[in-house]
């Protein structure tokens, strides 16, 4: 379960907006289901929550659509630790997701559910994870996908060489374009 988002007393905004009544049944719904003894969650924590997260993911959808979800260090709670070829999520920082272990599209799949179990990460945080493997790894051109019968090793590729190109591909992306 995520915490509610609740502002800080300085640099916030008031805004007014009209929302469809099911948006704000469905924050209702959230703000009960989140809300527990000692912790009231309501309508409007759900919607703030909900603004937060669809502001995060609309960036790496913007980052991703550009060429580089990582383009800011990060992607939503995702940070890549180019050194050791691992992704961290800012709500498990000492726990690491290893691209290297990521050779085979089960490798990728296993990884993919394993987070899914992790009560820190989100649907949406699973989403962008799910786009960074994408990038980082392009597993459709080596592990799975029409790219299959290409492929002289069938469904293995080398994540450390495919990671550290891609951002190679990137650094020099970036470097031109300034």
């Amino acid at each position: 379960m995520h915490p509610m988002p609740r502002p800080q007393s300085e640099n916030t905004f008031q805004v007014a907006i009209k929302v469809p009544q099911e948006w704000v049944d469905q924050a209702d719904a959230i703000a009960a289901a989140r809300s527990r003894p000692g912790l009231v969650v309501t309508r409007t924590d759900a919607i703030r929550a909900a603004i937060a997260h669809g502001l995060e993911t609309l960036s790496v959808d913007d980052a991703s659509d550009n060429g580089d979800p990582l383009a800011s260090g990060a992607a939503g709670p995702w940070t890549l630790d180019a050194k050791h070829l691992v992704l961290r999520h800012r709500g498990m920082p000492s726990y690491d997701v290893d691209l290297e272990r990521m050779s085979t599209a089960a490798q990728v799949l296993d990884w993919l559910m394993h987070m899914c179990g992790r009560s820190a990460v989100s649907t949406s945080d699973l989403g962008i994870l799910v786009r960074l493997i994408r990038h980082l790894l392009d597993p459709q051109s080596g592990m799975c996908g029409g790219a299959m019968s290409n492929v002289k090793v069938a469904g293995r590729i080398d994540p450390a060489e495919r990671v550290r190109s891609r951002l190679t591909a990137v650094a020099g992306r970036r470097k031109g374009g300034k």
